[in-house]
């Protein structure tokens, strides 16, 4: 049912403008567009480019790709084809333009779009990759000793994981490492597990770390070597490629990550004060907090308390995003930096086994959140839930000659 669901809102990629539109894979249908799915915007644009280097050119320099993406070529994704991208690059010593992003994950997607190259494709085999790996996690949390599927249901289809396993974000992949590392019992597994999720994306590495001093307290040594040692490694292994990757840079950067040495704002800070907004942000915002577009999740909050594999390392994750300036994430649905802890989330929810009215109608409200959100991306993209409301309702009035 999940597949059915996420499969089919794939061919929905909303409003796409008729000059940049597939000529041959995309039909216009009123307000929206039909066809193969496309990137919306943020970060995941910038993961295509470093992809179609890879597969195009065998090199990390995206100069050449912003500039074919400018002159109509698919490389940046159908919604930016002819139009100027800002660029997440540094430019080094040699005037390459290497992206700040971690570029392991799209080279894991090279490997597997290879025999598209130069085609519209490669685009939308991305994001069915992403839609796979994230119903591999969806699956895997379906292990958790739940009766029935309500609550992997819920996880799929009444939180922003719908969103995001439409596109070409870290964060659906994050989830899925992170159910994996609570259901895996194979010490190799795990590691690898623990090493892959760290190397999509670094920050990600404090939740094996805290899994490790979790099963260290326990007297599991086994389990504790295997996941500290494998997100150590992890780190070292992005740190000795980034830095071989950026060595002609004009300035030293562990990992060149974020555009903070471009613009000067500070990464982390410690005051408390900043710390409680950020947090509250994370939670409450009504375009990048979690609960105005999942308010079910509320009810497990208490669960956090208990701590331990499941708690603990959510816990010290959502205090390393809300010390973080960038807290909101750009731009993005509801709570981008959360994503990864939302089987967390719901698997407290269901802990915690609320009932009554008042439940039931936030499950409603959070699945019809996470449908628009799905179905059509564009609409709830960077928007609080009733800004996606006025902006389905403008593009209907406008195409049915009511409005302009």
């Amino acid at each position: 049912m999940i597949a059915v669901f996420w499969g089919l809102s794939s061919l929905i990629p909303g409003p796409i403008g008729p000059q940049a539109a597939s000529p041959d894979w995309h039909w216009r249908a009123g307000p929206i567009t039909l066809g193969r799915p496309v990137v919306t915007s943020g970060d995941s644009p910038h993961y295509l480019l470093i992809v179609n280097s890879l597969i195009e050119d065998l090199d990390f320099d995206l100069a050449n790709n912003h500039r074919q993406a400018r002159l109509g070529d698919w490389d940046a994704g159908a919604r930016h084809r002819g139009s100027q991208l800002v660029t997440h690059v540094e430019t080094d010593k040699a005037g390459r333009q290497l992206s700040f992003h971690p570029f392991f994950r799209p080279l894991l997607y090279s490997l597997m779009v290879w025999p598209w190259r130069t085609s519209e494709w490669v685009e939308s085999l991305c994001i069915w990759l992403t839609m796979a790996g994230t119903l591999a996690g969806v699956a895997a949390f379906r292990r958790c000793g739940f009766e029935g599927t309500k609550w992997p249901l819920l996880l799929a289809l009444a939180t922003p994981l719908w969103f995001y396993a439409g596109d070409l974000w870290n964060e659906p992949w994050l989830a899925t490492a992170w159910v994996l590392l609570l259901t895996v019992r194979s010490p190799k597994l795990l590691g690898a597990v623990a090493f892959a999720g760290s190397l999509i994306k670094y920050s990600f590495m404090v939740v094996p770390m805290t899994m490790a001093v979790v099963a260290a307290w326990r007297g599991e040594w086994k389990r504790a070597g295997v996941l500290g040692g494998a997100a150590a490694a992890a780190v070292l292994v992005a740190i000795a490629a980034t830095q071989w990757i950026f060595a002609q840079s004009d300035h030293f950067d562990l990992f060149h990550v974020g555009a903070r040495h471009l613009t000067g704002a500070p990464g982390f800070g410690l005051s408390p004060i900043d710390f409680m907004s950020r947090s509250l942000g994370l939670m409450f915002d009504p375009r990048s907090g979690l609960l105005p577009f999942a308010p079910f999740l509320a009810w497990g909050f208490w669960q956090f308390r208990k701590g331990g594999d499941w708690y603990a390392p959510a816990l010290v994750f959502f205090a390393l995003h809300a010390g973080y300036a960038g807290w909101d994430g750009g731009a993005g649905y509801s709570a981008r930096f959360l994503v990864p802890t939302l089987p967390v989330m719901v698997k407290a929810v269901a802990d915690a086994n609320p009932r009554g009215r008042l439940f039931q109608l936030a499950v409603l409200y959070s699945f019809v959140c996470a449908f628009v959100a799905g179905t059509l991306p564009i609409a709830a993209f960077d928007r609080a839930p009733w800004e996606a409301i006025l902006f389905l309702y403008r593009e209907a009035t406008v195409s049915l000659g009511l409005g302009s």
